[in-house]
């Protein structure tokens, strides 16, 4: 590396056939030594730009002893961790390190942390649905489609207006056949249908949320793009079911969303959306005679 340099190596070059300079393909690589000699040249640790900067090429690179010591090594050199990436759904190296599953680099993240966003992605991380998963929930739909009398092509707000009708309707005593629904399958069922009108509408995406807080339980979730909100519709729609007195707000969440009424919520909270919909005048189930 010294020879290169000695001979006119720009440690900072880079162009469109190459976006990532020598030190981004060096933490990408694992090369610790050659990582050290760069910085000693006068390297830049530039975040402008995701591919060009080295914090994330070590984070997405691998999950190697080398990665850890060179992501340590650039957090000692003052790198900034906390600036997110529009092309990368608004996330952080932090937010990216948590979603690849890198333990030992999120707690030097961690623990260098001050930004306010940045400790509550803390409280959360995820994991994208498997295959298996995805489609055991586009069988739900189907049926849960079919049982609602509404097409799983039709217009995302009609299937959400069924869902809270049917909810709302069990609460008040008009419950289907168990042959026809299963109460125990029934939150997941109605759940899926919801869940994947937000998917349609607002493009949001399913995913294993993880609380950090709370004993790192797990729940489905979908969430919006740059996790500000979160929705957990299985919950929900189970607590419905369960406790006649909870407000079936579903149609209002989805209206507010659609109207863009939902408040500033930072990027990366994960905020549940259905903790801030309230009407004013709470619904109350009356029991059908």
């Amino acid at each position: 590396m010294k020879w290169l340099v000695a001979y006119g190596l720009d440690v900072n070059a880079f162009n469109d056939a190459n976006p990532t300079p020598p030190l981004g393909l060096a933490c990408s690589r694992g090369h610790e030594e050659v990582v050290k000699q760069l910085l000693s040249e006068g390297a830049s640790l530039t975040t402008d730009s995701s591919v060009r900067n080295p914090l994330l090429c070590a984070i997405i690179g691998g999950d190697t002893d080398a990665h850890t010591r060179i992501v340590e090594l650039l957090v000692a050199q003052g790198i900034d961790s906390s600036r997110r990436y529009p092309n990368l759904n608004n996330m952080s190296a932090l937010d990216i390190a948590q979603q690849y599953g890198r333990a030992k680099i999120t707690a030097i993240l961690n623990r260098g942390s001050t930004d306010v966003t940045q400790l509550e992605v803390r409280r959360c991380s995820e994991q994208p649905f498997p295959e298996s998963t995805l489609q055991a929930l586009r069988a739900e739909v189907a049926q849960g489609t079919k049982l609602l009398g509404v097409s799983p092509d039709d217009d995302p707000a009609t299937i959400v207006a069924a869902v809270d009708a049917f909810v709302y309707n069990w609460q008040c005593g008009d419950k289907p056949p168990k042959r026809v629904l299963d109460p125990e399958s029934a939150p997941f069922t109605l759940g899926a249908v919801w869940g994947q009108q937000l998917v349609r509408a607002f493009a949001w995406e399913w995913a294993i949320v993880t609380f950090h807080e709370h004993g790192d339980t797990t729940a489905p979730g979908v969430l919006s793009p740059d996790r500000a909100l979160a929705v957990y519709p299985i919950h929900f729609v189970m607590g419905c079911l369960q406790d006649s007195t909870v407000d079936t707000t579903i149609l209002i969440a989805f209206n507010m969303l659609a109207a863009g009424k939902v408040g500033d919520t930072s990027p990366g909270s994960y905020f549940n959306l259905m903790d801030g919909v309230h009407r004013i005048i709470p619904r109350i189930a009356t029991p059908k005679r």
